[in-house]
């Protein structure tokens, strides 16, 4: 308590003494007395010049001991009039609190009652179109199964510094349920790109601000770029409104069959071919036929109408039918893995990393990965074969980081990260105290090239400071990503990593074996290898070297090419093929790079 509030107090309740003495006399020792205390207290509050802790003892020196002790009464009375508006404010907010969770718990209660009517309502329509489609072989119409709904997950409703309690609970098919349903799916913090990613819809972007003043987003800005976080009690409401969703889909899909199965007409296992083809030939367009064996039994395997018209439709306008799937792994069926590179420049902290991840229960793998330091990977629990997730970790020290950019290993593996085909790339940059005498790259010029990581390449930026940090980090993102994928079916194709389904329930992606044949840099080290060599020869720049490397992928295509074509010809080529561009190849350029690659 300030000693400048605390005299304040006083000062009021003396002038409400003097007040209250000078209506009865104006000039009796009482009213002289407070006026003289008021006075004193006036000066030392107008002589304070800072919060220091007020005692009455403080005034002995300007009063007496009879002027202390009334003043000392009156103190008194202050201070507990202070303590009783602290003990009603607290009451007050007890109150406040015990109503805020009686009401969120009715806003609750009635969001699930709501679902439970929308069952309900589903169920009903659908005994209806049922009951409509006929009976059963029994004669009677068979009884619809009903679907347990599990609406036990709970929002935690208790309030933290960081999220305060929330009794907001959004709508379904509203842009702020759209908004937490995705950033669940998503490393935290995340990038409003990778929302919209998963939303596939800007629209969705619409609930940010309603959650933020729900207490439910946070975000924060790097490098000039915005990242968004969901805080305790958002990821707690988020969890729920996608088990809710979750349970739907199932729902759905069980009464969808049930109904499926009631109206399938029953597929005849053979068919009465002397029928089938008099019908045929009473058409005027179908010509007689005669067949050998009339007493031959045709096994029919029967095709959905409406599948064939679909096909052929879809073929008509031209869209592509879906990547074939290899392979569909159940939920229970694999097992969420992080996989290290074994390779790390630094085997020392590659070591200390699985460690500290392996203490922290997190199933790691080391392995060889052609790209990226870590890789979330899902394994099959009896074949043991991976496949792959979404997310991939780019690790850099500071002095990794430095060199790299100034030896242009950063660009290149920039550029195989954004088109290694997984959606969640993160750029993990740990801290490392370096020389001035080794810092090559100024560290603004650093900051300013980890903003482009995320405001152009659409990377998530994480910054640690020392390898420890950043296991605490993966460890919290492998628990995220193990929720993310509860209850996910994996359906493994052969080519690319298709993402999320638009019920969420199945999640499109590749075996790690192709996946890494795919990311190998065979090819990319190759074109280097070819431009470093056209370099060596007197005459050819880089540009002129990249502008032949265009014409000639790989060496043995310009052999070949000088092979077909005479000495004379052949010597001239470059100068001929490259003329009128930019970077042409001049004679004797051309002649030289003849001498290197046209006798071999």
């Amino acid at each position: 308590m300030s000693k400048k509030s605390i005299l304040n107090d006083l000062i009021i309740a003396t002038e409400a003494d003097l007040s209250l003495a000078k209506s009865v006399s104006a000039i009796s020792k009482k009213a002289r007395l407070f006026s003289d205390q008021l006075e004193v207290l006036r000066k030392v509050q107008k002589g304070m010049d800072g919060p220091l802790i007020f005692k009455v003892c403080d005034l002995k020196k300007y009063m007496d001991t009879k002027s202390l002790g009334v003043l000392e009464t009156r103190w008194n009375k202050v201070l507990e009039k202070r303590q009783e508006a602290r003990d009603q404010a607290e009451l007050e907010k007890r109150q406040q609190d015990e109503t805020a969770v009686k009401e969120r718990e009715r806003i609750k209660q009635a969001a699930q009652d709501v679902v439970l009517r929308e069952h309900e309502q589903a169920l009903e329509k659908l005994r209806k179109e049922k009951n409509k489609g006929g009976r059963g072989v029994s004669g009677f119409t068979d009884p619809l199964p009903t679907a347990s709904i599990d609406l036990t997950d709970d929002v935690d409703l208790t309030a933290t510094e960081t999220s305060p309690a929330s009794s907001y609970f959004p709508k379904r098919g509203t842009a702020a349920h759209d908004l937490l349903v995705a950033m669940i799916s998503l490393p935290n913090p995340t990038t409003k790109e990778q929302v919209l990613k998963v939303t596939g819809s800007q629209k969705s972007w619409g609930g940010l601000a309603k959650l933020k003043s729900e207490g439910l987003v946070t975000s924060s800005k790097l490098n000039n770029v915005y990242t968004y976080s969901l805080t305790a009690s958002g990821k707690s409401l988020a969890e729920n409104l996608r088990g809710i969703v979750r349970q739907d889909k199932r729902v759905a899909d069980e009464l969808r069959e049930d109904l499926g199965r009631q109206k399938r007409p029953k597929a005849t296992s053979r068919v009465d071919v002397h029928g089938y083809y008099a019908e045929k030939s009473k058409a005027p367009s179908a010509a007689p036929k005669r067949y050998a064996d009339e007493d031959m039994d045709v096994h029919v395997v029967p095709i959905s109408d409406g599948a064939t018209v679909a096909a052929a439709e879809l073929r008509k306008a031209g869209v592509a039918q879906a990547e074939p799937t290899e392979a569909t792994w159940e939920p229970s069926s694999y097992e969420i893995v992080l996989l290290v590179d074994k390779r790390e420049n630094n085997r020392e902290e590659a070591q200390q990393a699985i460690s500290g991840l392996s203490q922290k229960k997190v199933t790691v793998v080391p392995s060889v990965l052609y790209l990226g330091d870590f890789l979330f990977a899902a394994r099959h629990k009896s074949s043991k074969k991976m496949a792959v997730l979404n997310t991939i970790i780019e690790r850099k020290r500071y002095d990794d980081l430095n060199s790299s950019i100034v030896d242009s290993r950063y660009e290149e593996q920039k550029s195989r990260l954004r088109k290694c085909g997984v959606d969640n790339v993160i750029y993990l940059v740990e801290h490392y105290s370096m020389s001035r005498a080794a810092v090559q790259i100024r560290e603004k010029a650093i900051a300013s090239i980890l903003g482009r990581v995320v405001a152009i390449d659409g990377f998530l930026l994480k910054k640690t400071k020392n390898v420890l940090e950043s296991c605490d980090y993966m460890a919290s993102l492998y628990e995220s990503i193990k929720a993310c994928f509860e209850g996910v079916s994996l359906e493994i194709g052969p080519q690319k990593i298709g993402g999320f389904s638009s019920s969420r329930d199945s999640f499109s992606t590749m075996m790690l074996t192709a996946w890494q044949d795919k990311n190998l840099k065979s090819n990319h080290s190759l074109k280097v290898l070819f431009i470093q060599m056209l370099m060596t020869i007197n005459g050819i720049s880089a540009e002129k070297a990249q502008a032949i490397q265009k014409l000639f992928p790989t060496p043995r295509h310009l052999i070949d090419k000088y092979r077909e074509v005479d000495e004379s010809v052949g010597k001239t080529y470059l100068e001929l093929a490259t003329k009128g561009d930019i970077k042409s190849v001049g004679k004797a350029a051309s002649e030289m790079v003849y001498e290197v690659f046209g006798k071999l």
